[in-house]
């Protein structure tokens, strides 16, 4: 489970909606 962390990072880049980081 070491890509789900970067997959965390994509997300937040293409919706930072669903991450709720930015």
């Amino acid at each position: 489970m070491t890509g789900r962390k970067e997959n965390k990072t994509t997300a937040a880049t293409t919706s930072p909606t669903k991450t709720g980081t930015a």
